[in-house]
């Protein structure tokens, strides 16, 4: 129990950092004005792409190896993004965090596992980004993450050979990983405080 505890507050340090580097990245104006906005141009959409790729990718180099594999922030990233900007955000901060993960340890026993599920974690915030009402996206993008995690076990668990050893593996990171899908919300909250931010500097003036 201990153990796990130590790994969940290893998560939350690595989200920490994140959630950390976007608050400074929001206070300096012109990132400030890109996140505020509701319309974006294709080169601000890559940009922004670019960060939550960069943070994705940082994510699986910061993560912390036990069993084979990596209790990482990976998925809160790609979560994070897709929800807040859409597609264009989304799917290429899973697709390219996934591949990136796959191809840097092909032969590892959840190489496999991490590239779809990245993949369906960016599908999946893109959804919900098109279909779902601002003000609860913050929960919807906890319980999307949560069940990018709980995928992520089960392909662990369905797909390493030998099974004991995937056994071993969903015992060690399963709860770490699947509760530290909270700091989801902290990340979409920031991001909407800043456009709430503005509307209530638009209605004063």
């Amino acid at each position: 129990m201990l153990e796990n505890q130590m790994m969940l507050l290893a998560v939350f340090e690595r989200a920490a950092l994140m959630l950390m580097t976007l608050f400074l990245l929001t206070r300096t104006r012109p990132f400030q004005r890109l996140f505020q906005k509701r319309d974006h141009t294709p080169a601000e959409l890559v940009l922004v792409a670019a960060i939550f790729c960069l943070f994705a990718v940082f994510s699986t180099y910061t993560g912390i190896p036990v069993e084979g594999a990596l209790i990482n922030v990976r998925i809160i990233a790609i979560i994070s993004g897709g929800i807040l900007f859409g597609p264009w955000v989304g799917i290429p901060a899973g697709v390219i965090s996934g591949l990136h993960r796959y191809l840097i340890d092909m032969d590892g026993h959840t190489s496999i596992p991490c590239l779809i599920a990245s993949i369906i974690a960016g599908l999946l915030a893109t959804w919900l980004h098109l279909r779902c009402r601002k003000s609860r996206l913050w929960l919807y993008g906890i319980l999307a993450g949560m069940a990018c995690e709980g995928l992520t076990m089960l392909l662990i668990w369905q797909l390493t050979e030998p099974h004991a050893v995937g056994v071993e593996i969903v015992s060690h990171i399963a709860y770490p990983m699947i509760a530290g899908a909270l700091c989801i919300g902290l990340i979409i909250k920031l991001v909407q405080d800043l456009d709430d931010e503005k509307e209530l500097i638009a209605a004063k003036q």
